[in-house]
Parts: structure tokens; C-alpha cells; sequence
């Protein structure tokens, strides 16, 4: 081993005309795979593709992560992708889906929601930058400040448009190469990743964060397509650790050490049960009105958390079906002043006009119980302009859909449907499904199907329509003498 004098090792290092490597901004001139193959890396789950046609979303469909590498090499993928088309940014994992008339052939069945979430591939927010007066290249200046500053993690890549995407990768601890997994032994993986978003969207709120991306639902713009309010190609760009060559990833704790070391930890939700010592209200009835009311707390607090705060306009009725809610529920004042403060907590105030604690507590005080039900669903919905996507949201796993505005015009009530008519429609749907579907037939297969169609049921409930119907599944067998379905 050869000593070298340290001057001569500086000499060779050429320490003094040293350049740090420059992020190469690449504009595709067709959709290309790079960037949604480096998101997801070769995952077990799909990545959902789809397109805008004028104000419609028509979905493509679904293609395994393992596959994306040479997604469009098929020249009709490639064209149906040229102009408006998003990818989701996380992993889904779907099963037993209907292809809709816009599916690709050659793409799986599509599916893009909240509970078909997989993979967590990175942290992001979309940068709305021209709403603020700002291009793209000035966006990402603003983050490159906040991250020179300490208050935000270097990015790994940018996607850039009419506004920019700023994307932090994630990585699972026990695997560098795999991204995160949604769900855990304790389940708090999504409730973990979430926190992070929200701290990432007050951090960029200046540069024009949009709240409605903070999901792990959230698709954004195929780079190399068009976007067809520039007439601009997508292009994209890759930020390097000058230590290691690549970009920077994280873990789920490195991005919560990053984020959430001066964020307070957000108190558990509490469910809440209204006492009353009348012989009048029964059991069955004191649960109705409980979770009637929970419910709408519930609503509200999703809906807060998805929009980052109250904005100007929504601000006054927000409060007001809280202190309704809380009033229902027969809270007391320091659960109550807890609650409200969790409302108050980002929200848009006006120099002159703010809401502070004491007047939503006393917004509060100047309630009476409600005692024949309340503002409806739809009523709150409309005082809160709740928008279509938003109702989707607000409504996975639930029998009864929370509406949107009644402004958007295919805003219609839930149809309330008798039991009779539930299962002659569900086993109407079952009958369709099953004789539709061309080789092994199960319940758990029909149960999804049925989903998809927004017909929620049991699998004992499938498995005993099916029976009736004429149909068996394929899992059926016999134990001691009994027959038993799966």
C-alpha cells in the first residue's frame, strides 16, 4: 500500500474545481416508463392508468408493476396515453374487478381506490404553482430554499407541468430495494405516512400545495404526455446524493424525524357515547344517536384533514355542525375546547375576521340538542360544497355513501332500498356475475364483484344467494358431514 503526502491527494481529488453533480432535466418526447417503474419497483401489486377527456376521467386500466419497464412499447397503450394521462403513484392490489368499456385490452381490469392501496412507493405534494403567480422552475427553487433552510428532506425526483411535483421516495427498512408496505402488525403504517403528507402540505401550503393530492389515491401526469392546457410535455428530473450517485430515499422513520420532530403527536380519536338517565331513550336508541352523531364528527374531521384546513367560506358552518355534533353527544367543555382546537388548527382566517377558540366555544355554548335528528347528510354536504371526489373518499367501507353538493349535477341522494328489494337486487347481481364469469367460480370471487358494483354483502350472504341461485363454489367441500363454502 502506497502512502501518498496529503497535498498530492488533494492535487488529484482537484478539490478546488470540484462541481456537484447537476440534476438533468428530462423531456420525453413520448409517455415514457422511467419515472412510474422507479416509483414502484417491480412491486406484487398494479398501478392503475387512466386519462381525461375533456372534464371526464376514463380509465385504462390496471398493469402489474412488474411489467411496467415496457408498458408503452404497445403502440395502443402509447397512443391512448399521449395526451391527459396519470398514473397512481402507489400499489394496488385488485381482484375479481369487471373491465369497464374504456379498459385497454391488453391492461388488467382497473382499480384506483383508498382501500385497494398496497404499496406506499414515496411521499409527494403537487405544487399548483401558477396559483400563486409562480411557474415550475420557481416552485422548485421555493422547495430548494425550504430544503437549503432545514425544513424539508431533499426531494428525489420532479415532475414538472404547468405547476410541479415534488416526490420523496420511501423505502422498506428491511429492504432497500422494495418500497413500503400499507399495512403492518399494528396497522399504523397509513395513519404514520399520513401525518407526514399533512406536515408536507403545510410546509409547501406557500408554493400552492394542492390538499385534495394528499392520499394514497392520488394519480399524477405520465411523463412525456401532454398536458393539454400548455400543450406541454411532462418532463421530470432525478435529484442525486452526491455521496451516493443515486437519489435520495428514505425510510418511513427518516421521512417522521424529517417532518414530525416539532409536530405534537395528534391525540387519539376519542369515540364518544351521549349519557342520558331517561327511561324514554332505550339502549337500541342511545347507539343510533350515537353513532348518527359520530358519524358527522367523523365526516368532518376527514374532510378537514383532506381539504388542510377550513378555507374562508366553509370556515363558520364547519364549526357550527362540530358544536352540533359535540352538543349531541353531550361532551364536556374541555373535550369539546380539545375538539374545536383540532378545527382551528390550520384554518384560513382573515385579518380582520378570525374565529378564534373563545367563539367557537361559545358557537358551542349557544347550541341546544338537537332532538329530532338534525341536519341531514345532504344539507351538511352542501353547506361544505363537498365535491364529488371528496364524496368518494368520504364513503369507502361505508353501506350508505355520505353525498356531494347538490350543485354538481349528478349529485343525487342515497337511494334507500327495502330489504326485499336489497336482495333482489343483490341476488340479481349474483346471478349475472356468476354466469357471466367462464371457468372456477368461488364466493369470495363473487363477494368482490359485487363490491365493485357497490353491493356490499357477507361472503355467508354470497355464498347462500349462490346456493339458492343454483351456482356452487369451487371451494366447497365436506367436513365430519357438513358442507361447507368459501
Amino acid at each position: 500500500m502506497t502512502v501518498q503526502h496529503i497535498s498530492n491527494a488533494i492535487t488529484v481529488l482537484d478539490v478546488a474545481h470540484a462541481q456537484p453533480r447537476r440534476d438533468v432535466v428530462r423531456k420525453p418526447d413520448a409517455p415514457d416508463a422511467i419515472v412510474p417503474h422507479f416509483l414502484h419497483r417491480g412491486h406484487d401489486g398494479f398501478m392503475a392508468v387512466e386519462r381525461k377527456v375533456g372534464d371526464a376521467w376514463q380509465t385504462l386500466g390496471n398493469v402489474k408493476a412488474s411489467h411496467i419497464g415496457g408498458l408503452f412499447s404497445d403502440e395502443v397503450i402509447a397512443e391512448a396515453c399521449q395526451v391527459d394521462s396519470y398514473f397512481s403513484l402507489h400499489g394496488m392490489y385488485s381482484s375479481g374487478r369487471y373491465r369497464q368499456k374504456t379498459n385497454l385490452p391488453a391492461l388488467a381490469p382497473f382499480c384506483r381506490n383508498l382501500k385497494s392501496v398496497r404499496w406506499l412507493t414515496c411521499c409527494h405534494v403537487d405544487l399548483d404553482a401558477y396559483k400563486a403567480g409562480m411557474d415550475s422552475h420557481a416552485a422548485i427553487a421555493a422547495v430548494m430554499r425550504l430544503v437549503d433552510a432545514g425544513t424539508l428532506p431533499p426531494p428525489s425526483l420532479f415532475t414538472t407541468s404547468r405547476g410541479a411535483w415534488c416526490i420523496w421516495l420511501l423505502i422498506d427498512q428491511e429492504n432497500c430495494n422494495s418500497p413500503l408496505r400499507s399495512y403492518s402488525s399494528d396497522g399504523s403504517t397509513i395513519n404514520r405516512w399520513s401525518r407526514i403528507q399533512n406536515a408536507l402540505h403545510k410546509t409547501c401550503a406557500t408554493i400552492a400545495s394542492d390538499p385534495a393530492t394528499k392520499h394514497a389515491a392520488s394519480v399524477t401526469r405520465i411523463p412525456g404526455s401532454i398536458n393539454s392546457k400548455n400543450a406541454q410535455r411532462v418532463s421530470y428530473s432525478f435529484h442525486v446524493n452526491a455521496f451516493t450517485g443515486r437519489p435520495y430515499q428514505y425510510t418511513l422513520p427518516q421521512m417522521e424525524l424529517a417532518m414530525l420532530c416539532d409536530v405534537p403527536l395528534a391525540p387519539p380519536r376519542i369515540t364518544y357515547r351521549r349519557a342520558s338517565s331517561s327511561p324514554e331513550i332505550t339502549a337500541v336508541k342511545r347507539r343510533g344517536w350515537h353513532g348518527r352523531w359520530q358519524r358527522v364528527d367523523d365526516v368532518l374531521c376527514q374532510l378537514r384533514n383532506m381539504r388542510g384546513g377550513w378555507k374562508c367560506g366553509h370556515r363558520s358552518m364547519a364549526i357550527f355542525y362540530a358544536s352540533t355534533a359535540y352538543r349531541a353527544l353531550n361532551l364536556s367543555t374541555a373535550d369539546v375546547q380539545r375538539e374545536l382546537a383540532a378545527h382551528l388548527d390550520g384554518i384560513e382566517q382573515p385579518q380582520f375576521d378570525a374565529i378564534t377558540p373563545a367563539k367557537a366555544l361559545a358557537t358551542f355554548r349557544s347550541l341546544r340538542v338537537q332532538r329530532h335528528g338534525g341536519p341531514s347528510h345532504q344539507t351538511i354536504a352542501d353547506s361544505l360544497d363537498v365535491t364529488p371526489d371528496e364524496s368518494a373518499l368520504l364513503s369507502v367501507n361505508r353501506r350508505t355513501p355520505f353525498p356531494c353538493a347538490s350543485r354538481f349535477s349528478h349529485a343525487l341522494p342515497p337511494v334507500k332500498l327495502s330489504a326485499a328489494a336489497l336482495t333482489k337486487r343483490r341476488r340479481a347481481a349474483v346471478s349475472s356475475v356468476c354466469a357471466s364469469v367462464r371457468g372456477l367460480i368461488t364466493g369470495t370471487m363473487v363477494q368482490q364483484h359485487l363490491e365493485s358494483l357497490g353491493l356490499r354483502a357477507a361472503l355467508a350472504t354470497v355464498l347462500r344467494d349462490m346456493e339458492q341461485l343454483g351456482f356452487r363454489s369451487v371451494k366447497s367441500h365436506r367436513i365430519k358431514g357438513k358442507s361447507t363454502t368459501c
